[in-house]
């Protein structure tokens, strides 16, 4: 394929030079926060559900129902794994360069070999967040309310693990209009043009 007729940048422009990065698999300090933020995201929104509807049914089967408590994990599990696949999606929708899965410590990851202007990566980082409390949500208003903590904790578990995500959303608005982000899964990198930041 003719480099023009690729989607998306392929190669690092001229007159862009690396402004900022951050390395997730030799950081232990960033996991740590991320750990914290996700616990903090949580908290709030288990005491809503609690207020909502109280636990008297649902949650507290857990205990005493194995079964149920290895089916919420599984489903927990998909909810991680389909976080990255959907990051992975919309990286394929801005960019035709090869997209990579895999794992680092305990979390999963998405990279691409693309760069993503602002606009584009602060898609790619909230789509899984928004896409999956799209579905629970739907799924609380037409399940029955005896579902609730079923499908509510999958709800918190997407919100508190997208901590990062929020984060890295949150920071590309602060940075330059016409940053360039190359996401590496474990490492990402962002560019910006020299006059720019110089």
């Amino acid at each position: 394929m003719n480099p023009e007729n690729k989607r998306g940048v392929h190669t690092l422009p001229p007159g862009y030079t690396e402004f900022w990065h951050v390395n997730f698999g030799k950081n232990a300090k960033s996991i740590i926060l991320f750990s914290l933020a996700a616990t903090a995201l949580a908290a709030p929104f288990l005491l809503l559900g609690w207020f909502i509807q109280p636990a008297s049914f649902g949650l507290g089967l857990y205990v005493s129902r194995a079964v149920l408590s290895g089916a919420l994990f599984l489903c927990v599990m998909v909810c991680f794994v389909s976080h990255e696949l959907v990051h992975g999606l919309f990286m394929k929708i801005f960019s035709d360069a090869k997209i990579r899965f895999g794992f680092v410590g305990y979390a999963a990851y998405a990279a691409s070999e693309g760069y993503f202007n602002k606009k584009q990566y602060i898609i790619i980082t909230l789509a899984p967040v928004v896409l999956h409390s799209f579905v629970f949500v739907g799924l609380l208003l037409f399940l029955p309310r005896t579902w609730f903590w079923d499908i509510y904790i999958l709800q918190v578990v997407n919100i508190g693990g997208a901590a990062g995500d929020f984060y890295m959303s949150v920071l590309m608005r602060k940075m330059p209009k016409d940053i360039l982000v190359k996401d590496d899964g474990t490492r990402m990198t962002i560019y910006a043009r020299q006059a720019a930041h110089g």
